[in-house]
């Protein structure tokens, strides 16, 4: 599956790094969005968890098996 970015965010120049949860507002802000249309995928829970605070849909990552379906639900519906 390809995917394209539009927009990059590097804790080093945003000024936050994740769990913190400016650093989620950061995406949301610079790319005119609302929160729910952001899927964060960590391979930890401590960084999942404030994503979905500030009302971004979170999955902590297993394995790509794991991903490749929650990816699959998640980009039909945007």
């Amino acid at each position: 599956m390809a995917v394209n970015l539009d927009h990059l965010a590097f804790s080093a120049r945003i000024g936050a790094a994740k769990p913190d949860q400016a650093a989620f507002q950061y995406c949301v802000v610079a790319l005119r969005a609302a929160p729910a249309d952001f899927l964060f995928v960590d391979d930890r829970e401590e960084n999942v968890r404030p994503a979905r605070a500030v009302g971004m849909d979170g999955h902590v990552f297993r394995s790509q098996a794991d991903l490749a379906p929650v990816i699959g639900a998640w980009l039909p519906t945007r």
